[in-house]
């Protein structure tokens, strides 16, 4: 039997703050360019085909990128994937009569759990498939209100590491902004992920 841990991410509120959902803007010239986008509801296209090249462009290392939120995300993540050997332990364990499923909820800002979920598609399935992702959420748009994509970290009997697996849909009166994913994440692209995310790093040295 699987025992499994799901996050609902979407974007809105979130309970308990994670420094790591928050949304920075530091820089006035990489702060203009954000509000311009989401002025003109262009916001996570942006952030997806530009953020990150004028962040370094500006020597921005702390607002928020599209790199950097999707690094966030992966890194919340990992940490209930490092957890989910324990959770299976507890879980099968008659005498602490643990639920089967954990489950959590996670919210952050428009453009922030976004950019995981475009990474996660870029990753896996290259940039055509993510900028099909981008069109069928509005490019600025988002997630709509309750609207959100569930991960799902699986301790499976013989494994020797969790499953992670990542679903989202959206239908549309027009199919081709309509989106179905249904696919495992590698724990090589969370980390893949992460590692992009670090790109201050080259910021910070030049």
């Amino acid at each position: 039997m699987a025992h499994s841990q799901r996050r609902q991410l979407n974007g809105r509120g979130v309970e308990n703050p994670d420094r790591r959902l928050g949304f920075g803007l530091k820089n006035p010239e990489y702060k203009a360019a954000v509000m311009e986008a989401s002025k003109n509801k262009s916001l996570l296209k942006f952030m997806v085909e530009k953020s990150d090249q004028m962040a370094e462009a500006v020597g921005d290392t702390e607002s928020s990128t599209y790199s950097r939120a999707a690094a966030n995300i992966a890194e919340v993540l990992k940490k209930y994937v490092r957890i989910a050997g324990k959770f299976d332990q507890l879980a099968q364990d008659p005498a602490k009569q643990y639920d089967k499923v954990m489950e959590r909820f996670l919210g952050s800002h428009a453009s922030i759990v976004d950019s995981f979920l475009c990474k996660a598609v870029e990753k896996i399935k290259g940039t055509r498939e993510r900028d099909k992702l981008v069109a069928a959420l509005g490019e600025g748009e988002g997630f709509k209100t309750a609207e959100g994509y569930e991960v799902s970290i699986d301790s499976l009997s013989g494994q020797d590491q969790p499953r992670v697996r990542l679903k989202f849909s959206r239908e549309n009166d027009d199919p081709e902004k309509s989106y179905e994913l249904d696919e495992e994440v590698p724990l090589e692209v969370l980390d893949d992920i992460i590692k992009e995310g670090k790109f201050e790093q080259v910021v910070a040295a030049t």
